[in-house]
């Protein structure tokens, strides 16, 4: 292959070998389209879009997709000595706000490990160095483990966490908490989503690939032209974008009302002594709207109606990352 911008076709490859959203033209040309399609994309590249370089490496992969390897990511992630070392990997930029991740995930799975006394090291890793392109993702005893819930599991199952953070709970209070935390993992994640990568993307862009660290190559062609569309489809197949404004607004403030009332005046969710795998959830999630507020402004701004949902981040934030404990919000929450 033709070393030529190795970042870009790096992200070509890992989007056409794993990405589930991944279903656009470029991003699957070498295996779904004759080569004459290929060949005209490559001439508007040269001509038109990039320089010839480029297109000759997309041609390159065309040719020759053997030369791919699937499982390269596995080297360098297993590279550590000790393999029972936990590591977490999550795909922000070290030159980026160092905390929070901007993914919600990786936050409840880091609050997770920290309460549960885990001791685990950070890792910042490239794209194309996941094998799904989706974050947490841990590495321990030689296996790349995914999805935040599931390595909780594991790691209960395998002794790594002596007590599963849910142990405590009533059968009706672990129902309860599972349909809060899959009420912000799997519906307000959309939302944020939503506001992320179509309302506010023009902001959110330059936070998840900052000018100064960025090539504009990279952010432009794959950012723009790949990446952004593929999660803009995603977002409209979860059935967001159904809803008018009007009706998303009040969904949204309703849920945080909602999730405000099941708080009410206790320390966590279901308890004011202990938290479970639902209070990391929505701590990720409102810890990920308000550091980023720039990028979520509107839920920012409904999170906020609610004075205990922000003093409740606020306490977990000082529980588990004392080093970084400070108000989420200048004065506090408050009542609008």
């Amino acid at each position: 292959m033709i070393p030529i911008w190795p970042e870009i076709v790096a992200v070509f490859e890992a989007y056409r070998r794993h990405d589930p959203l991944a279903h656009g033209f470029a991003i699957e040309f070498g295996d779904k389209y004759p080569i004459w399609t290929a060949a005209i994309f490559a001439i508007l590249l040269s001509t038109v879009m990039l320089p010839g370089t480029l297109a000759i490496t997309l041609l390159a992969n065309y040719f020759y997709p053997q030369k791919i390897k699937p499982h390269a990511h596995i080297t360098r992630l297993t590279r550590h000595d000790d393999r029972k070392k936990v590591v977490l990997c999550s795909l922000q930029q070290e030159e980026s706000k160092p905390f929070p991740n901007a993914s919600p995930f990786v936050c409840k799975l880091d609050a997770a490990l920290r309460d549960c006394g885990v001791s685990f090291q950070t890792e910042v890793v490239k794209y194309e160095e996941l094998p799904t392109g989706k974050t947490p993702l841990v590495h321990w005893n030689n296996e790349l483990l995914m999805d935040s819930q599931l390595i909780v599991e594991r790691f209960v199952a395998e002794g790594v966490i002596e007590k599963h953070p849910d142990a405590w709970m009533s059968d009706a209070e672990k129902a309860g908490a599972a349909m809060l935390r899959h009420g912000f993992e799997n519906f307000m994640y959309w939302g944020m989503m939503k506001e992320r990568w179509m309302d506010q993307w023009k902001v959110s862009k330059h936070v998840f690939w900052p000018k100064k660290t960025t090539d504009w190559t990279l952010r432009f062609i794959v950012c723009e032209l790949f990446i952004q569309p593929n999660v803009v489809s995603a977002i409209k197949k979860a059935g967001v974008l159904s809803y008018s404004v009007q009706d998303w607004d009040k969904i949204v403030d309703d849920f945080y009302s909602h999730a405000a009332v099941i708080l009410g005046d206790k320390q966590y969710f279901f308890s004011s002594e202990q938290m479970c795998m639902a209070d990391y959830a929505v701590f990720g999630h409102i810890l990920n709207v308000l550091d980023f507020e720039e990028m979520n402004p509107k839920l920012a701004k409904s999170i906020k109606r609610h004075a205990n949902l922000v003093a409740f981040a606020d306490r977990v934030k000082a529980k588990l990352y004392p080093e970084l404990a400070m108000s989420l919000v200048a004065g506090g929450g408050g009542e609008e």
